[in-house]
């Protein structure tokens, strides 16, 4: 299992998928907005689409004068933009090869509660989620769970976890191949895969830092574009 760069209370990555044709590099769409109430130490992750060669920018303003941190994660667990100044806002801009689903999670280091507001000149994408029932996992503990998704629908899980210890999440199909991983050091994780085919998956979580933690999964059960 390989070992992750960064230590922070942060989501797990979004796995980009290719989905459209490019546009001409350099070009920048109109802005979206979302805004986020975060709590001390709470993220907010909204998931976006930016088109190949065309510039994707994100912003963040926030209200309040606490530490607010941006990440741009790629369906790599890589990340592909970040403004980590100490600052109550962010800016970044990036441009992408492929069309993909990238998450942008913002951070809120405090001190204190904020409102944040993110603009950024991609396509939101919404879904419509299950949860599972909260389960307990301790150190070096996994769980296991069968959840069926189908081809030709974005598959998405999400893991969060109480305790600030290290959760690894992974997916794999019928054949025990792995699609799918969020291995980076955090107590959240996240992934989002293109079945080629409808099947029940493994699903996999697995505690690998020192404190037990409780951990709640949802999964995607539908996946569509904001209209």
């Amino acid at each position: 299992m390989g070992r992750k760069s960064l230590f922070a209370v942060l989501g797990g990555a979004a796995l980009g998928l290719s989905l459209f044709t490019g546009s001409p590099a350099g070009e920048k769409s109109k802005s979206s907005l979302k805004s986020f109430h975060l709590k001390d130490k709470e993220n907010g992750v909204l998931l976006v689409r930016f088109k190949a060669g065309v510039t994707a920018e994100i912003k963040v303003e926030s209200e309040k004068e606490t530490d607010v941190d941006l990440y741009v994660i790629d369906g790599k667990g890589k990340y592909v933009a970040r403004d980590t100044r100490i600052s109550k806002n962010c800016h970044v801009e990036f441009t992408p090869e492929a069309t993909l689903v990238f998450q942008l999670l913002v951070n809120n280091l405090g001190p204190g509660d904020n409102k944040s507001q993110l603009t950024h000149n991609g396509e939101e994408v919404v879904l419509k989620t299950q949860d599972e029932k909260p389960f307990e996992l301790k150190p070096a503990a996994k769980k296991s769970l069968e959840i069926h998704f189908r081809a030709g629908q974005d598959a998405a899980v999400w893991v969060h976890s109480d305790a600030n210890t290290d959760v690894d999440l992974y997916v794999f199909d019928k054949a025990n191949n792995l699609v799918a991983q969020d291995f980076r050091i955090s107590k959240d994780c996240f992934v989002l895969f293109a079945p080629k085919e409808s099947q029940v998956f493994k699903v996999e979580v697995v505690n690998v830092g020192q404190e037990a933690t409780t951990c709640k999964l949802k999964y995607s059960i539908d996946l569509k574009h904001k209209e």
